[in-house]
C-alpha cells in the first residue's frame, strides 16, 4: 500500500474508532434489539452452531426465532471475528467494534470503485465522503441503529465494482456475485432495492456500448448470471426467511408506519413522522450540491453512475411513484428512503470527480480541502444525538432477553393480545416484554421446575415425571418442534394457548420415566436453502475455471 493511501486508511480508521468505539453503543431506534440479539448471539454462537438461528434465552426463556427472518451478518462478524479476539469485551463492545469495522470496509470498498474513474487521491476522498456522509453515520447507526443497513454499506460499491469490470471486459465478475451475497446477509431490503437501482443502471449501459444488439443482451446475461449467483450463495438465509415469515407475526411489519407508500413526498400533507421526513430531507440535500455541480461537469459511464441511482431514489421517493409501492414487492423494504445508501455511492463518485477536477488544476492535493463537504453538515445531527446515554452501560438501559414483536410466534401473540387487551402489539415494546415477563413467572409458578438438559441450542433432553399425562414447556412455535422418547417413539405436540408455547402429550403408556427428547429440525426451508448455496458456490466456480481457459471477448465500454 502506497504512503499516500496508507495515511488515508489510518485517518478513516481512526474516525472509526473515535465515532463507534470512542462512543460506544448509541440510543438508537434498534438498539432495543441489536443489544440483547448481540448478546444471545454471541452466547449461541460456537463451531459446533456456526449460524444461530433460534436463541433459546431470548423472551425471558421463551425462545426467540429472530434469526431465521433476520440478515446475521453483523451478528455474525461480532460472534465469530470480534468476540474469539476479545474475550473480556462486553456483548455490546463486539458489536460496535464489529459495527466500526464495517464502517472502515465501507471507505475502502468505495476506494475500489472509484478508481475505476480517478486517480488515487481523489479517490481516496470520495472514499471517506462515502463513509461520513449524515444518512451513513448518523441516520443509519446513530439515530436509527439500522445495523443491517450500516453493514451493506460495504457491500454496495463493490456491486457497483463488479459491474463496471464486467463491462469493461476486465476479470472480477466473482465479485458481483460476492458482494450481491454480502450485501443480501446484510440488509435483504438493501438487496432487494439493489437488485432494481442496479438492474435500470445494468441496462442503460449496456444499451451505451459501442457493439451490436447480440453483444449488448450477452452483457446483460452476464451480469444476470453473476448476480444471481450471489443472490444463490445466501439462499441458506433468505429462503428460510420468506418460508417461514407467514407464520410468525409479521402484520406488524406493515402498520401505518411502516406501509412505504405513506412515506412519499408530495403525496400527503405529513408522513408518519415529521422529524424522519425532515433528517432524509437534510441528507439529500448534503449530498445535492456536490452531485449537481458533478452532473454538469461529467461525461460517459461516469455520468450514468451519478446520474441513474440519484435519478431512480428521487422518483421512488416521490408521489409519482406511489402505484409501484402499493402495488410491487419493493414495498416490503417499508421505507422508500432507504434509496439513501445508493445516492451516497453515487455521491461518493461526484466528490472524487470533482476532487480530480480541482487536482487536474492545481496539481495539488485537494483532500483536505474538499472534507468539509462531508462534515459541515454534521452539526444538525451531532445536536440531536444524546450521547450521554451511550456512556450509560447497555446492561443498565436495555434487557438481555427482548426480541422483535413480529417474530413471536402467533400463539405467543395471541396470548398476549388477550392479556393486554389489545391488538396489535407493536405500538408498545417495553409493554410486551414487561407482559412476558410476567407470563413467564406465571408459567414458572403454574408448572413449576422441569429437569431439562440443553444439550444443544436446537435440543432439549426432559425427564417428565412418570405420572405425568402433559409435559408444558416455555418454548414457541410448537408446530417446528419434535419430540420422541428416548426409545425413539414418537410424540404429539400441541399448543399451549394459555402462554403461546408447547405441550408434550404422553404416549398410551404414560411417560414411565423416560427422558423425552425435543428437537427444533432443520426445516426443509433450511435445507434447500443451504443445497441452493453450496450448488451457487460450485457454479461459480465452475464458470470462474472455465473463463481462465478462455481469452475475454467482451469489451463493451464505452468512452468515460
Amino acid at each position: 500500500m502506497k504512503s499516500k493511501q496508507l495515511f488515508s486508511a489510518i485517518i478513516l480508521s481512526v474516525v472509526g474508532f473515535v465515532l463507534f468505539v470512542g462512543v460506544g453503543l448509541p440510543h438508537g431506534d434498534s438498539t432495543k434489539f441489536n443489544y440483547p440479539w448481540s448478546v444471545q448471539y454471541i452466547e449461541t454462537f460456537g463451531w459446533a452452531n456456526p449460524l444461530p438461528r433460534y436463541l433459546p434465552d431470548l423472551w425471558h426463556g421463551f425462545g426467540g426465532y429472530d434469526f431465521f427472518f433476520y440478515a446475521p451478518l453483523p451478528f455474525w462478524v461480532a460472534a465469530s471475528a470480534v468476540a474469539p479476539l476479545c474475550p473480556s469485551c462486553a456483548p455490546d463492545a463486539a458489536f460496535v467494534i464489529g459495527a466500526a469495522l464495517f464502517f472502515v470496509a465501507s471507505g475502502f470498498s468505495a476506494y475500489a470503485f472509484l478508481r475505476c474513474f480517478v486517480s488515487s487521491w481523489p479517490a481516496q476522498i470520495g472514499a471517506v465522503v462515502y463513509a461520513l456522509l449524515p444518512y451513513h453515520v448518523f441516520m443509519d447507526w446513530f439515530l436509527r441503529q439500522a445495523a443491517g443497513e450500516f453493514a451493506a454499506y460495504a457491500f454496495l460499491p463493490l456491486v457497483a465494482l463488479g459491474v463496471e469490470r464486467i463491462r469493461r471486459g476486465e476479470n472480477g465478475r466473482w465479485l458481483l456475485s460476492v458482494s450481491v451475497a454480502g450485501t443480501a446477509l446484510s440488509h435483504l431490503p438493501t438487496a432487494l432495492l439493489a437488485a432494481h437501482v442496479f438492474a435500470v443502471l445494468c441496462v442503460i449501459l449496456a444499451f451505451q456500448a459501442r457493439k451490436g444488439h447480440h453483444d449488448r443482451l450477452r452483457l446483460l446475461g452476464i451480469y444476470a448470471w453473476y448476480a444471481t449467483l450471489g443472490m444463490g450463495i445466501a439462499c441458506f438465509y433468505w429462503i428460510p426467511a420468506i418460508a417461514l415469515i407467514e407464520t410468525a407475526s409479521a402484520d406488524a411489519l406493515f402498520t401505518h408506519h411502516y406501509e412505504a407508500w405513506r412515506w412519499l413526498y408530495g403525496l400527503t400533507p405529513s408522513q408518519p413522522s415529521l422529524l424522519a421526513a425532515i433528517y432524509i430531507t437534510a441528507c439529500f440535500l448534503t449530498c445535492m450540491p456536490i452531485l449537481a455541480v458533478s452532473l454538469l461537469s461529467t461525461r460517459g459511464a461516469m455520468l450514468l453512475w451519478i446520474l441513474i441511482p440519484t435519478a431512480v431514489a428521487l422518483f421512488l421517493n416521490t408521489a409519482l411513484s406511489e402505484l409501484i409501492w402499493r402495488h410491487w414487492i419493493i414495498a416490503q423494504v417499508q421505507f422508500p428512503w432507504r434509496l439513501m445508501v445508493f445516492v451516497d455511492l453515487s455521491t461518493a463518485l461526484a466528490a472524487a470527480a470533482l476532487a480530480s477536477q480541482v487536482l487536474s488544476k492545481t496539481g495539488k492535493p485537494a483532500h483536505y480541502r474538499l472534507l468539509p463537504i462531508a462534515i459541515v453538515p454534521y452539526a444538525l445531527f451531532a445536536l440531536n444525538i444524546d450521547y450521554s446515554q451511550a456512556r450509560i452501560p447497555a446492561e443498565e438501559r436495555y434487557s438481555s432477553s427482548t426480541g422483535a414483536i413480529e417474530y413471536l410466534s402467533p400463539e405467543m401473540s395471541e396470548s398476549l393480545s388477550t392479556r393486554l387487551g389489545k391488538v396489535p402489539l407493536h405500538d408498545d415494546l417495553f409493554l410486551v416484554a414487561d407482559e412476558i415477563a410476567l407470563l413467564a413467572a406465571e408459567f414458572q409458578a403454574e408448572i413449576g421446575m422441569i429437569d431439562t438438559v440443553q444439550d444443544h441450542p436446537r435440543a432439549f433432553q426432559v425427564t417428565p415425571a412418570p405420572s405425568d399425562s402433559i409435559v408444558h414447556l416455555p418454548v414457541q412455535y410448537w408446530f417446528l418442534w419434535q419430540a420422541e422418547t428416548s426409545s425413539g417413539e414418537a410424540l404429539e405436540l400441541r399448543a399451549n394457548l394459555k402462554f403461546g408455547t408447547l405441550d408434550i402429550v404422553a404416549p398410551s403408556g404414560g411417560f414411565d420415566g423416560s427422558a423425552v427428547l425435543l428437537t427444533l429440525p432443520y426445516h426443509w426451508s433450511e435445507k434447500v436453502g443451504a443445497a441452493i448455496s453450496l450448488m451457487a458456490l460450485l457454479m461459480l466456480a465452475a464458470s470462474l475455471m472455465r473463463l481462465r481457459t478462455q481469452r475475454p471477448s467482451l469489451e463493451l465500454a464505452s468512452p468515460d
